[in-house]
């Protein structure tokens, strides 16, 4: 980090590099067949709106943060 800080970003741009490939693998083993685009589309740090996500692959629906945890208390919390 404090190599990074005076100017000597290899070390940590080495890191992030491995990081990113990581992150690369996961979303395509994950996602797989439901990608719509080749990974030079999605899978360059660009930010997508919720909608372009839906259309690339890289999301299946649009929900509230209240819905998506509900659905996770109701499939993983105590049952009645």
């Amino acid at each position: 980090y404090m190599e990074a800080i005076r100017g000597n970003t290899e070390k940590m741009q080495q890191v992030v590099d491995q990081f990113n490939e990581f992150f690369l693998a996961a979303v395509t083993k994950n996602r797989g067949s439901k990608l719509k685009v080749a990974q030079d589309k999605w899978g360059t740090g660009k930010m997508f709106f919720a909608q372009e996500a839906i259309d690339i692959g890289l999301a299946d629906h649009i929900i509230t943060l209240d819905d998506y945890l509900q659905s996770i208390f109701n499939e993983y919390g105590p049952k009645k």
